[in-house]
């Protein structure tokens, strides 16, 4: 994660999560959503008083991420065409999209969630 201000980095990743595939930045910059190719979301929490955990049982590789507004909820998106929205509180599947024609590798949150 680079420091566009500063021009520098601040936090680096790659030993910890393998092949990264997508990342999410919560707006008020506290976690970092990280999906891998190893079928794991992972909240990597950038303020030192929070704990970092991983939210498993994705059904494949991770194509896309974004986190809502207030960061509660994570929306993925996977190479076997579905999207799930998660929740971060409760580390656990909210609901699933199916019915997509190829590999989900863009998804967003509006701005009334």
């Amino acid at each position: 994660v680079w420091n566009l201000q500063f021009q520098c980095l601040e936090y680096s990743f790659s030993r910890e999560f393998g092949a990264i595939t997508s990342l999410a930045l919560s707006r008020d910059e506290h976690s970092l959503v990280v999906g891998s190719e190893d079928k794991t979301v992972k909240v990597k929490k950038l303020r030192p008083q929070f704990s970092d955990f991983a939210m498993t049982g994705h059904p494949s590789v991770i194509t896309a991420l974004a986190i809502n507004n207030s960061g509660s909820r994570v929306a993925v998106g996977y190479a076997d065409k579905t999207i799930k929205i998660w929740n971060i509180a409760h580390r656990c599947e909210e609901f699933s999209l199916h019915g997509h024609a190829d590999w989900v590798t863009g998804v967003v949150f509006g701005s009334d969630e």
